[in-house]
């Protein structure tokens, strides 16, 4: 098992790398003639430097999961969790995903606050201070944590469920099909509901107003014309209060 995971981790970096490599490679390029006139070299060649500055940061962070994932792996960090809380499959999960979050958040913590103080700062970007970047690290946070419990309880409920039903039933393959659709459209539900959910988080970082109507607004209704669902509302936030990105 631990070297099925290893391979995984491995596999899953490598294909991380190509992308790295191939995006790389794309942006040594010169600026197309076709839009010269619009894109001029310099502003290009920054905003070259920015990608390159930020997806360096992304190799670091990656090369850190990394370690940190094959460390879990090698340790005995879920023979001392199963320790600690026994063996009920439910907190058994819930505690080993917390865990693994809260080690991912402080990553991505460091991650976001040197992307957004030192390499936004650096190209004149950024528009936070430490109180909206908590604000909104910390929103974040409390989206992710009741969708990862929600995700993993429910994995473990499918297959503490099905596990025990199949030990002492025979399932047809129409029962085996309408399981699988059923599990499907509670996934569905969950990433609906928790969609809403990050628009909700979304209103409480940003102040939405009704789009005016001007050009734009216009184009957008004529392009939904004829369309079956219609739509009562575009609406519209300010983005660059926090960022010039």
């Amino acid at each position: 098992m631990k070297l099925f995971l290893t391979l995984f981790i491995f596999l899953d970096f490598c294909y991380q790398m190509i992308l790295y490599k191939i995006v790389d490679d794309w942006r040594k390029k010169p600026l197309p003639i076709e839009v010269s006139d619009i894109y001029d070299e310099k502003r290009y060649q920054t905003f070259i430097d920015y990608k390159n500055d930020n997806r360096k940061l992304s190799l670091i962070s990656k090369v850190i999961s990394l370690v940190i994932d094959l460390m879990i792996i090698y340790s005995n960090f879920f023979l001392m969790i199963e320790k600690c809380v026994g063996n009920h499959p439910y907190l058994l999960v819930i505690v080993t995903s917390m865990i693994l979050l809260a080690v991912n958040m402080i990553v991505s913590y460091f991650v976001d606050y040197h992307r957004t103080f030192v390499i936004d700062e650096k190209y004149g970007k950024n528009k936070k201070d430490l109180k909206e970047f908590h604000k909104d690290f910390f929103l974040d946070l409390i989206l992710e944590i009741p969708l990862t419990i929600v995700i993993y309880s429910f994995m473990t409920f499918v297959c503490e469920t099905i596990g025990h039903y199949t030990d002492i039933h025979m399932i047809s393959y129409l029962v085996s099909f309408l399981l699988c659709v059923g599990i499907l459209s509670i996934f569905m539900f969950i990433i609906v509901f928790f969609s809403f959910m990050s628009y909700l988080t979304l209103k409480k970082q940003y102040t939405f107003i009704e789009m005016e109507d001007n050009d734009l607004r216009r184009k957008i209704e004529s392009m939904m014309d004829g369309c079956k669902k219609k739509v009562s509302k575009i609406q519209i936030y300010n983005e660059s209060k926090k960022t010039n990105r």
